[in-house]
């Protein structure tokens, strides 16, 4: 059995585990898709995407490829509309807010590392006062390499001075499983998260899952 006993800090993914960004991200996608006369999505096609970031979403909404002249023109677009209206529907995931202030009241840090440029995350934090109680926030536009690399998780523990095996690292895409484990972290998956219909979360071979924040919660309550 996985024990936190070791464990001092909780690193967040952001988009699918902290926070339910879907709708406000799907609605930027369909204001670019009709700028450009495309057909609209719905969400279930959006949602294998999100983890990947704006890159994905482009190429693969729009099928473009990354180097293309189209695709710049079209992320351009895509950031605009989400910019502009990125606190419209997104929140802290249900339980979320209650795990972190337990998280804070046994004196556990927390962070977030997302793949998502912490420029546009750092608003949607701090909309719900989560940005300073956050003890780092790392972000895409800060690393050379975003994960499945390591580079991002490893960044994060330099900021806020804890070493890797200290951490557990919380995410709903295999991508962040692949990045907490070779940074040397233990990993655990948001099974409530954006994970399509078809995938298998428990073929990433995390440390531990969760169908619903509390269930960390309860653990961390337990060490």
């Amino acid at each position: 059995m996985t024990t936190l006993n070791n464990i001092t800090t909780i690193l967040f993914d952001l988009d699918g585990t902290l926070m339910n960004t879907s709708e406000d991200l799907l609605i930027a996608v369909n204001q670019t898709l009709a700028k450009h006369e495309m057909p609209q999505v719905e969400l279930p096609e959006l949602i294998g995407l999100i983890s990947h970031g704006s890159p994905a979403i482009i190429s693969k909404t729009f099928g473009v490829e990354y180097d293309s002249p189209q695709y710049h023109a079209l992320r351009e677009d895509f950031l605009a509309f989400y910019v502009a209206g990125m606190f419209q529907a997104t929140k802290p995931f249900p339980e979320i807010l209650e795990l972190l202030d337990s998280i804070e009241k046994q004196n556990f840090l927390w962070g977030i590392v997302t793949n998502k440029y912490a420029s546009l995350a750092a608003p949607l934090l701090k909309k719900w006062n989560l940005l300073d109680r956050s003890a780092c926030l790392v972000g895409a536009d800060q690393v050379k390499n975003i994960k499945p690399h390591p580079e991002p998780l490893l960044l994060a523990c330099k900021q806020i001075q804890r070493l890797p095996h200290e951490c557990l690292y919380f995410g709903d895409a295999e991508k962040d499983i692949q990045a907490g484990k070779s940074a040397g972290m233990l990993t655990a998956v948001a099974l409530y998260g954006f994970i399509p219909d078809g995938v298998d979360p428990y073929q990433w071979q995390a440390d531990l899952y969760f169908k619903k924040p509390s269930e960390l919660e309860a653990i961390l309550t337990a060490v």
